[in-house]
């Protein structure tokens, strides 16, 4: 499978460093990674053009539009990969995050979409669903009414079918995804 990365940025280029040194140090590489740039982001722009040293398989990708949609809009448009992982710019995924997508898609071909939870920092501690005194099990979740149930920097228990992924963990089979945008 091609898995690609898809990192929506915005005049972030410290974060943007971070979340790039966590995508190389991933037990399963991307083989290609849209770092999508608005194009009046200048110190975005000088950051890019110094990357050589992260030899990573790094396109950047202009977006003239403002926002998170027409950004994400724009990556999908050109990605080459049959597994498109977003995440945000100021994440810095896990090692094996790529690893553990990629064999989702693979033990099941129905499977068109894989989110996870997000560990968020308080303070300067990092914080997983085990150690928040606000643990759920109800993570992702659209009510019938539309109000949207996030929680998944929260989400305490096994893999659960959801109806939302977050933006900072989730990845599409571009099959599945393909006619659609965001």
């Amino acid at each position: 499978m091609i898995v690609t990365v898809i990192i929506p940025t915005y005049r972030r280029p410290q974060d943007l460093a971070r979340c790039l040194k966590a995508l190389k140090q991933q037990t399963r590489l991307a083989d290609e990674i849209l770092v999508i740039v608005k194009d009046s982001d200048t110190d975005t722009w000088i950051f890019l053009e110094t990357l050589k040293p992260y030899s990573l398989p790094i396109n950047a990708v202009t977006v003239c539009v403002p926002g998170q949609v027409a950004a994400l809009n724009a990556g999908l448009n050109v990605t080459q990969g049959d597994i498109v992982a977003i995440t945000d710019d100021d994440a810095a995924p896990h090692s094996d995050w790529l690893e553990r997508i990629e064999a989702h898609f693979i033990a099941d071909e129905r499977l068109g979409g894989v989110g996870g939870r997000d560990w968020l920092y308080l303070g300067t501690k990092l914080c997983d669903a085990s150690t928040h005194p606000g643990a759920s099990k109800i993570v992702g979740r659209l009510q019938w009414f539309g109000r949207a149930i996030g929680n998944h920097h929260i989400g305490e228990g096994l893999s659960r079918e959801v109806d939302i992924l977050k933006g900072a963990n989730m990845s599409f089979r571009k099959s599945a995804i393909c006619r659609f945008t965001f």
